[in-house]
């Protein structure tokens, strides 16, 4: 095989890794619960155990879900731990991410060491995936069981369209928190 062809077919591989990687970090953002998944939570908008946002609603409604102040402590502490290690995660999936477009910009693409850069990515962005998770049920497992419900029941009353304090921020599910 030729340099020219040989370039051709290494870019080919190249250009449908980056599509694949492009294509399922687009759904990973988008729905953290995959194309169609719940994450097992029939009653939630997809994700929504997952996300951090889900102890802030909680410690926003923490008088009408009779929060404790250690209850309301170990929340607050536990989101801005959360908020930390996903900075740390994400800067770490982003410098990859660049180390990935450098690999491929390459004079001489090595698609062992590409292909390697892909695998690393799509692992970091698994950590990140399960930090998140990790740290939902630990602020799950703070409150009673009668407060999950509660806070469930607080979520589904609230009206649907964009969100007044966040700007008009909207989604198809209703507001993001």
């Amino acid at each position: 095989m030729q340099y020219g062809q040989r370039m051709r077919w290494v870019l080919s591989v190249v250009g449908v890794l980056m599509a694949t990687t492009l294509a399922l970090g687009t759904v990973t953002w988008a729905d953290p619960a995959g194309p169609g998944g719940r994450e097992g939570m029939s009653h939630h908008r997809p994700g929504q155990w997952e996300r951090g946002g889900w102890i802030s609603r909680a410690l926003r409604y923490e008088d009408q879900l009779g929060l404790s102040q250690d209850q309301v402590t170990k929340l607050r502490a536990l989101r801005l731990e959360s908020r930390k290690e996903t900075l740390r995660r994400v800067a770490d999936l982003r410098g990859a991410q660049l180390d990935l477009g450098a690999l491929l910009h390459a004079e001489t693409p090595d698609l062992a060491k590409i292909e390697a850069q892909v695998r690393r990515i799509e692992s970091l962005r698994t950590d990140l995936r399960m930090s998140r998770i990790r740290t939902s049920l630990e602020a799950r497992a703070l409150l009673t069981l009668e407060q999950q419900k509660q806070l469930r029941a607080l979520r589904s009353e609230r009206p649907r369209g964009p969100h007044p304090e966040s700007g008009g921020r909207h989604s198809r599910q209703g507001w993001q928190f």
